[in-house]
């Protein structure tokens, strides 16, 4: 069994903070919360909305974990069993996604507007329900979001599972067929110099520049380098690397995503992946007394990630945002 990095679950942390800090900013904002009092309006502002970065902090991470652990289990990547991987990986994956997915269904059919699919104000078909969960199980929602925009606002949010999913499935394939890790860091870096231009291309829509496939398989693919990589590195080589990598992702971060659709994913994911290279795996016990709880949430992000949408769809039925002050 591998042993968990106290490290990686504080950067998972980070990450899913900043997602769920952008899904509450989208329905209630901070207006009149004792954290705009104390934070400028600009920097509150930059600190919540550009949670997507969040999500790309987790592909790097997702991905330099699945490398990591294969390697660890298997000793070299083209020996993966390719059965045993998918079984592991739908062992954790499925459970709970199957009772979010279940737990919306079953509000949509009772009427939750958050829960059901609508377009322009109007609802859809409850078939489109049943098709848009089916996109969720076959991982091509981001797909579907690119074909039909923003349609559900429970279900719009696993986008992210359907790209990692396409790479949990293609992972292994490609491990088996390149053979060695110097065709696999070719091809990653490949991908790394595909998704600029593609972000490039689609930079005037957002849901292309954000979800489709290509907009995020190179944060995926620093992941894997970084892994690749771990054992290449002293870990005396990485301190000067991991302070400047950590002051990169704040200058990024809060650089704002609409300012740098093509390079700022780009940034955001090499300075995740190069904090994951010799990342320590133990912490100063006072630093890990301060960290505990982002740490909590990190080992947690998966399932928090799942349903704490469901959490704000039902909040946003009993107390409606434009109740709230500020929002009206």
């Amino acid at each position: 069994m591998v042993s968990r990095n106290p490290n990686i679950d504080f950067l998972r942390g980070i990450a899913i903070t900043l997602v769920l800090l952008l899904h509450h900013a989208l329905s209630y904002g901070f207006h009149g919360s004792i954290v705009a009092e104390i934070l400028p309006k600009a920097w509150l502002h930059n600190l919540v909305i550009n949670g997507n970065y969040g999500v790309t902090m987790f592909f790097s991470i997702s991905s330099y974990l699945i490398t990591s652990n294969t390697i660890q289990r298997y000793g070299n990547l083209s020996s993966v069993k390719i059965g045993q991987f998918y079984c592991l990986r739908a062992a954790r994956i499925l459970p709970p996604l199957l009772l979010a997915l279940l737990i919306i269904t079953a509000l949509a059919l009772a009427g939750l507007q958050d829960f059901r699919n609508v377009d322009g104000g109007h609802d859809l078909p409850d078939s489109y329900l049943f098709l848009a969960i089916f996109s969720v199980l076959t991982f091509w929602h981001n797909v579907l979001m690119q074909f039909q925009g923003y349609f559900n606002y429970a279900l719009n949010i696993y986008w992210s599972l359907s790209v990692e999913e396409i790479f949990y499935l293609a992972f292994p394939l490609a491990c088996t067929a390149l053979k060695s890790e110097r065709n696999l860091i070719l091809m990653a870096l490949l991908i790394i110099a595909i998704g600029p231009l593609y972000r490039w291309q689609h930079s005037n829509n957002d849901i292309d520049y954000l979800y489709g496939y290509l907009a995020c398989f190179d944060a995926i693919s620093f992941g894997v380098i970084a892994a690749l990589l771990q054992n290449k590195v002293k870990p005396n080589q990485m301190g000067i690397w991991r302070i400047a990598a950590a002051m990169g992702l704040g200058v990024v971060y809060l650089s704002g995503i609409r300012e740098n659709v093509v390079f700022g994913f780009t940034g955001i994911a090499l300075c995740t992946a190069i904090l994951l290279i010799q990342i320590p795996a133990k912490q100063a016990p006072f630093w890990s007394y301060l960290t505990s709880p982002v740490r909590w949430m990190g080992r947690h992000s998966y399932e928090l990630y799942l349903f704490h949408i469901l959490v704000l769809g039902v909040m946003r039925f009993l107390i409606p945002p434009t109740t709230v002050f500020g929002n009206s």
